[in-house]
């Protein structure tokens, strides 16, 4: 998924993390400005995981979101994982910004 393309959806990508984690908030998604790391957090904040089940928890929503891969298994599909976070990150801050 390129940026223009991201930008495009990123409305959906925010109901998309509201929905599949119900304890976090519109304004958390928001705050959290793409933020992995404070993501990470909200999500061992709300529903008390560890570190590592909060990051494996979150990249399997990157990964069911943008690829459809429910299960994925190779280092490319963790490599578009770290792409698609960054880029989601420079989205939101244009957003803010602009």
């Amino acid at each position: 998924m390129d940026l223009s393309e991201l930008k495009g959806k990123w409305d959906q990508v925010a109901g998309g993390l509201k929905k599949r984690f119900g304890e976090l908030t519109h304004d958390d998604v928001n705050q959290s400005e793409g933020n992995r790391e404070i993501l990470i957090g909200m999500l061992q904040e709300r529903y008390g995981y560890t570190r590592d089940v909060a990051e494996q928890e979150l990249s399997r929503f990157f990964n069911e979101h943008w690829t459809g891969m429910t299960n994925p298994a190779s280092a490319q599909s963790a490599d578009h994982v770290a792409s698609t976070n960054t880029a989601v990150v420079d989205v939101i801050k244009n957003r803010k910004a602009g």
